[in-house]
């Protein structure tokens, strides 16, 4: 199927990591993947264009440098804002007693240096589905399924605990929420139940760049079919 990776990226940022739209005319693209035809598609404002890669490793390989991309543009553009917004405090009669300001604008400069040069690993969230629906995954994800069972199970007892005249596991509103994890070829997949988060996880290693890409196209298809 094809889904959404990115939306609105900028030129440059594209530019930068795929070579191939290194000639192309357009301002900001959505980025879409197909990945049984092992392909990017951007929805740009200047028409669609598609990259075609010989295999999936090329192609993860395209997605993980686009990720990476997008998050150090975002992650330093607001860094260095926060930064000016520091140095601009409005009223000047005011000031710190201590070095508290310093030391956050030392931090905030120390944790940019440290994006830019991309000691990172980044996750994209795929979805989610309802405990309702979980029945509809396929039978080889029964750690899944057991994940949703021993966070019920979690969750009551918290909510036994506090709140008990309110405690009803029938009408528990819970969800698994699913993430990739492209540099380490891993889903991650966490059960929510009502206030309480992450109750539960799951991690599915892959193999291969394959394996994993289709494994994403697998989720991404069950997402959208319960998807409101």
């Amino acid at each position: 199927m094809v889904f959404k990776l990115f939306p609105n990226v900028e030129y440059k940022t594209l530019a930068k990591e795929l070579e191939k739209t290194e000639e192309l005319r357009f301002n900001k693209a959505d980025v879409y993947v197909d990945i049984d035809a092992k392909k990017l598609i951007l929805h740009t404002d200047n028409g669609n264009v598609d990259i075609n890669f010989d295999d999936y490793d090329k192609l993860l390989d395209a997605i993980i440098q686009i990720g990476r991309g997008i998050l150090i543009n975002d992650i330093v553009k607001n860094l260095d804002n926060a930064k000016f917004q520091l140095g601009s405090y409005p009223h000047d009669c005011l000031k710190m007693a201590g070095n508290e300001i310093r030391d956050l604008m030392s931090a905030i400069e120390r944790t940019k240096n440290n994006i830019s040069r991309g000691n990172f690993k980044f996750m994209m969230e795929l979805g989610f589905i309802s405990i309702e629906d979980i029945g509809d995954l396929p039978d080889k994800y029964p750690e899944i399924k057991r994940a949703v069972e021993e966070s019920l199970d979690k969750y009551d007892e918290i909510c036994g605990e506090e709140d008990p005249d309110h405690c009803y596991r029938d009408n528990h509103v819970a969800y698994v929420t699913f993430y990739a994890v492209p540099e380490e070829k891993k889903i991650v997949a966490t059960v929510d139940v009502e206030w309480v988060n992450d109750l539960s996880k799951v991690v599915k290693d892959y193999n291969n760049s394959s394996d994993f890409l289709k494994a994403i196209d697998e989720f991404m298809s069950i997402i959208k079919t319960h998807a409101c």
